[in-house]
């Protein structure tokens, strides 16, 4: 009985170990869940003067690292208010990292593809993204996250996408005239 028990405790005592013995990477890469009532606010500026930018189409695209980010595992389309202003939806507030995409503007940032931040950041501090296409600044302010967007690529894409509709419009007109001729 005695050596069973000292064979237990043996088995017991070298798994410990083994356990111990684990590199510390493992351990430091496992996040737990952890629940977040504060709410984060993402204001969408105009990058040269400040000014917020209202009804804009954005993508906020959150995750646990780049990858999920890049894969859009948790991504929501939403749009910005009057005051050019979102709250982050509940679904992304314990998430880790935050990207944000706009499809119809320029975010003023080196790659938005690629380019996160903390979510616990902007929650303990604030946070702005940077500015790479003018010279607006805002202070930061904790729960509130700052993106700047370029105006003039909006109205521009917009200014295109028209030129183009009138393009094709204009050789739908004349494809249709040109048949009538024909007949």
């Amino acid at each position: 009985m005695n050596r069973i028990s000292l064979g237990f405790s043996l088995a017991a005592s070298t798994l410990g170990l083994a356990l111990l013995a684990l590199p510390h990477k493992a351990a430091a890469q496992m996040f737990f869940p952890v629940i977040h009532p504060e709410p984060i606010t993402v204001h969408v500026v105009d990058s040269r003067d400040g000014h917020p930018m209202a009804h804009l189409h954005v993508v906020l695209v959150a995750g646990y690292d780049r990858s999920d980010l890049e894969k859009h595992v948790w991504h929501e389309a939403v749009m910005t208010d009057d005051e050019g202003i979102i709250h982050l939806p509940a679904t992304m507030l314990n998430l880790p990292w935050l990207g944000v995409l706009m499809p119809k503007s320029n975010t003023c940032k080196i790659d938005p593809r690629i380019e996160s931040f903390s979510v616990e950041q902007m929650r303990l501090n604030g946070l702005s993204a940077p500015n790479r296409c003018g010279t607006a600044t805002l202070s930061d302010h904790p729960g509130e996250f700052v993106v700047f967007a370029d105006k003039r690529a909006r109205t521009q894409k917009h200014r295109e996408g028209r030129e183009e509709a009138v393009t094709a419009s204009n050789a739908r007109d004349f494809e249709v005239a040109s048949l009538k001729k024909a007949q």
